[in-house]
């Protein structure tokens, strides 16, 4: 936080503040009062240049004179995809950092969050309301260190994965979040014609390994993506179904042959993502037989059920009781009994039922499985998995 441009009755108010809070003799105010006064300098850099009071006693006291809260985002646990949300040079020119989210709030720590310029680009680059907490500069720069050099580690590992010069790997996107070095990625544009379905048309002519495709949204890009799985392609995409097993008839809705989506699907993939447990105020208790009835816990599971968590919240976590997020994931691999289904146009509940018998988890037995190893809990799973 800037320690200039007060006014005189707002440092008397941080002075009486830092004396009720015990960091500040009067006789300490008063020769530091002098002392600004001799070299036009602010009260907060007086006080820590002549050791009086460390930077973040004065901060946290800056924070209750504005009414916010003051969070050591050294000691805060951050959640990393929050903390990306903004570039590494908007984190700095701004001394801000996204720690996570406090229901649909944005929480940044700012070390000046007066700069009204600052709130207003983080609203709208991230598209989200902000709550404002405050730190200081030395550990927001440590943090922007520490989280976005992961971010870079990331696309690092992601190149790697095809780092073959031999592979040409295209991406078709709407929007482009992320550059990665060796891959082709094609921004859609509506405006000038360039679709799902007309640039991933226009890259097959470049003979691609690897396709992604961000979104299946129509019948013409479906039916493009499963012609180029069944000629050789490895095709990633999403689509929108409320589980894996209504994937293949949502193509075939979309109108794509029911043989030829049992013949281009390998693996079906369905996520949903969960809130984190807080691991500092988590509390652990023994569930009652109707809640673990009403999660969906088989009388076999109900006998010697290990201690669970349940949400509470702290400073930490914003009062919520939960910090980060983590994936529930239902991977379905096509078998041939789930091919004869496709092609047969077997309701979406008789190839969810034959995955389940062939090993898969649903996306809420995976939600439980997270449960079980305390991660998060079982209203979250409810919540997120109906």
């Amino acid at each position: 936080m800037p320690m200039g441009g007060m006014h005189m009755s707002e440092d008397n108010q941080l002075g009486s503040l830092l004396i009720a809070r015990g960091l500040l003799t009067p006789e300490q105010l008063d020769a530091a009062l002098r002392e600004q006064e001799r070299t036009q300098r602010s009260l907060g850099r007086v006080l820590i240049d002549q050791g009086l009071v460390s930077e973040p006693g004065l901060v946290s006291t800056l924070a209750t004179q504005l009414g916010l809260d003051y969070v050591d985002v050294s000691d805060y646990p951050v959640d990393p995809t929050a903390a990306v949300l903004i570039s590494d040079g908007l984190a700095r020119r701004y001394q801000a950092l996204p720690l996570g989210w406090e229901d649909d709030l944005l929480v940044v720590a700012m070390a000046d969050p007066s700069n009204v310029f600052a709130v207003d680009d983080i609203r709208t680059i991230t598209g989200a309301d902000v709550k404002m907490v405050v730190s200081t500069r030395a550990s927001i720069t440590t943090a922007i260190d520490k989280y976005h050099r992961l971010d870079t580690d990331a696309e690092s590992i992601s190149a790697h994965i095809v780092n073959d010069d031999s592979k040409n790997v295209i991406t078709v996107e709407d929007p482009v979040e992320y550059r990665l070095a060796g891959i082709n990625q094609v921004q859609v544009n509506t405006k000038a014609g360039l679709t799902f379905a007309a640039a991933l048309r226009s890259i097959l002519r470049s003979d691609p390994d690897v396709v992604l495709v961000g979104e299946i949204r129509d019948r013409e890009t479906a039916t493009i993506a499963v012609q180029a799985a069944l000629t050789g392609h490895l095709v990633l995409s999403t689509l929108h179904t409320n589980d894996a097993a209504s994937t293949a008839t949502r193509l075939v809705e979309m109108g794509v042959e029911p043989f030829l989506v049992a013949s281009a699907l390998d693996c079906i993939v369905a996520q949903r993502l969960a809130r984190r447990l807080c691991p500092k105020c988590r509390q652990g208790y023994q569930p009652s037989a109707a809640e673990l009835a009403t999660a969906g816990w088989g009388e076999e599971d109900l006998a010697d059920l290990p201690e669970i968590f349940r949400p509470v919240g702290c400073q930490a976590c914003g009062k919520t009781g939960y910090h980060g997020g983590l994936a529930l994931h239902e991977v379905l691999v096509v078998s041939e009994e789930v091919e004869r289904l496709i092609v047969e146009r077997g309701h979406s509940e008789d190839i969810k039922k034959v995955a389940i018998a062939q090993g898969m988890l649903s996306l809420r037995q995976a939600g439980l499985t997270q449960v079980l190893a305390g991660l998060t809990s079982v209203e979250e799973i409810l919540r997120v998995v109906a």
